[in-house]
């Protein structure tokens, strides 16, 4: 190679790059760092590499980027010894290089050490660096990363299914082999280097092609904002060539109301084709995969986006119907989780209100797994039941699993305020937990009476209505569950789908004449209720007395005290006033009396007191075979 005789770093005669001593002492990370940083950059300068230049990271600030295509959040802390500068249409654009560094303009992350420090460490060292570039830009198949050490050189290429290692090159006897190296992670094709050139920037704007009706490539401008054109959402995942395709189900839901619809949908790379691996096996018994990307009618925002009650209510009905619609034509989600649920732009009246979307799970008719925070007690049990010795016979998903992911209504009710800020709720972190144990204790919220387990957070947040459905669902829920397991308990569960659609009629109706009457009487109560101001709500524990106390608390006066504790201070009901000799008042009928007594007494919030917080949830990790999701339109 002629830039090996005429570069002048490469020493013929000893057979050694020129500033390697080998009989010198061993020299530190950050001064070897400087040793390569004049090969790569004289690499760029004579293969006239334009739009690449090599940083030396030990004098460079570490900066988050803007974060506005970040797949997933991150929080990077460590820099690669040498970082390739990039620019060019698939780069974030930017004038020079930004200070202080980011990953959204790395094109290959190199790791530099001396072989006293080299050891397997650096695989997972340089994984953690590629794992940014992945996450801050977006459009990433796979990352190269470049090890070096003052004997030898190995690559690292990083994936949707791992990492695959070339061997080992020893850069004193095979320094050509280091140049070509060097080359490819430097490439100014963006294909090499991994990019999916089907994203790409244009000025300030980011745009990606992909199939649009009738299979036509269009050309979609990512937005951040809601656009004036048609919008669309185009999903990229990686999924197992083995697994079920959610493009076949999506085409199988075309034209059923509340489910996500697709509009076009193409196989773009499989993970071998990417490797030089078409139609060898993986090592090591890896599944290869395939990268799909959906272009999809764009149905709104996640429904913990809500802007007023009635529009969460409203979206949530309209997704448990999307629900039943896949089941009435044999297909189970599998999934239904906070953010699978979509809720309308504006206030949208019945019938397009809320989405079901997310049908990467679904299925046409054994336990699979759903999102953990919204998993059905019996799949919990299920997945608890499986270290039993001999295990126990796992239960299939139904839909009463999905049913039971209420716990999203749970979840917005208990978590959010009718304003649509987040209130802080010990309970739901204990659900959000990722021991199985700990979530598990939501058979006790779910199978205790509500007189004994008082949750007052929804009368708090949302009002009346919304704290008579929690109660109605929490109490139909429970019906079911035990209904179940005693037809576990007694082997005369249904086994077929005929037999269960029967009662899933049934239990679907229940469910949605639950939600229709709570939006009645939302419609009813219209304005007439004043906004409680939000507040955090502590659960207090059920009173226990001590084991050796001979205190007994009285039934009655707990019964007493429930009503007024729940009601007390949304209302203006006073704890110190005698019940009406009259029937009771429901909570709308109190509701509506708040207003009334508001310029009477200052209003009064009951506060509970608190509970010790349960184990801190630490968070999931991100999953991975999903690329990014884009709003787009054409």
């Amino acid at each position: 190679m002629a830039f090996i005789e005429t570069s002048g770093l490469y020493n013929r005669a000893t057979q050694h790059w020129s500033k390697f001593d080998a009989t010198a002492d061993a020299v530190t990370d950050a001064e070897l760092c400087l040793l390569f940083l004049q090969i790569f950059r004289k690499v760029i300068k004579s293969f006239h590499i334009k739009k690449r230049d090599v940083i030396d990271t030990h004098s460079a600030t570490l900066g988050d980027g803007d974060g506005s295509w970040n797949i997933y959040p991150t929080t990077p802390n460590t820099l690669p010894g040498l970082l390739i500068f990039g620019s060019g249409p698939n780069f974030h654009p930017g004038k020079g290089r930004p200070k202080p560094i980011n990953y959204m303009y790395c094109a290959s992350p190199c790791e530099v050490m001396t072989e006293a420090n080299l050891n397997e460490q650096v695989v997972i060292q340089a994984g953690a660096h590629a794992r940014e570039c992945f996450c801050q830009q977006g459009n990433r198949l796979y990352v190269y990363s470049l090890v070096v050490t003052e004997k030898r050189a190995f690559l690292l290429q990083f994936d949707r299914n791992g990492v695959l290692r070339c061997k080992d090159v020893n850069i004193h006897e095979k320094p050509q082999d280091l140049v070509y190296l060097i080359l490819l992670v430097c490439s100014p094709d963006h294909s090499v280097l991994g990019f999916d050139t089907n994203v790409y920037w244009r000025g300030q704007k980011r745009y990606i092609k992909a199939l649009g009706e009738e299979n036509k490539l269009v050309e979609y401008e990512v937005v951040n904002s809601y656009p004036s054109g048609r919008r669309r959402v185009i999903k990229d995942a990686w999924h197992r060539l083995t697994a079920s395709r959610e493009n076949e189900m999506l085409e199988r839901v075309k034209g059923l109301k509340y489910v996500s619809q697709i509009v076009a949908c193409e196989e773009i790379y499989t993970l071998a084709s990417l490797r030089g691996m078409r139609g060898k096996p993986l090592p090591g018994g890896l599944t290869d995969k395939v990268l799909r990307r959906l272009v999809l009618e764009a149905h709104g925002t996640p429904i913990w986006q809500f802007k007023t009650p009635k529009q969460f209510l409203g979206a949530f009905r309209d997704a448990v119907v999307g629900h039943r619609n896949l089941w009435d034509n044999g297909i189970l989600h599998r999934d239904v989780s906070i953010n699978n649920i979509l809720i309308s732009d504006d206030d949208a009246e019945e019938g397009s209100r809320g989405t079901l979307i997310d049908l990467d799970l679904a299925t046409c008719f054994g336990p699979d797994i759903g999102t953990l925070e919204y998993q059905s007690i019996f799949i919990m049990m299920s997945e608890e039941e499986k270290e039993q010795k001999p295990p126990a016979v796992l239960l299939p998903h139904d839909h009463l699993d999905d049913l039971e992911s209420f716990w999203v209504f749970c979840r917005v009710c208990m978590g959010y305020d009718k304003h649509g800020s987040e209130v802080k709720c010990p309970t739901i972190k204990r659900w959000e937990s990722e021991h199985l144990i700990i979530r598990l204790h939501r058979r006790i919220f779910l199978l205790m009476d509500n007189e004994w387990l008082q949750h007052d957070e929804v009368v708090h947040n949302f009002g009346a209505v919304f704290q008579t459905l929690f109660d109605g669902l929490r109490e139909l829920m429970n019906e079911l569950f035990r209904w179940k397991f005693r037809q576990r308990k007694e082997g005369k569960l249904p086994v077929s789908y005929e037999q269960m659609n029967v009662l899933a009629k049934t239990h679907y109706a229940r469910f949605l004449e639950l939600l229709d009457k709570a939006l009645v009487d939302l419609a009813e109560e219209g304005e007439n209720v004043p906004a409680p101001a939000a507040v955090s709500i502590s659960i207090a524990p059920s009173h226990q007395p001590a084991p050796l106390s001979s205190h007994k608390p009285s039934q009655a006066a707990g019964v007493k005290r429930k009503r007024e504790k729940r009601d007390e201070g949304d209302s203006g009901v006073s704890a110190s006033e005698a019940p009406s000799s009259k029937r009771p008042r429901t909570r709308l009928e109190i509701a509506r009396l708040a207003e009334e007594k508001e310029n009477m007494k200052p209003q009064t919030r009951s506060r509970a007191k608190g509970v010790k917080t349960a184990m801190k949830n630490m968070g999931r990790c991100m999953r991975g075979q999903k690329a990014f999701g884009f709003i787009a339109i054409d």
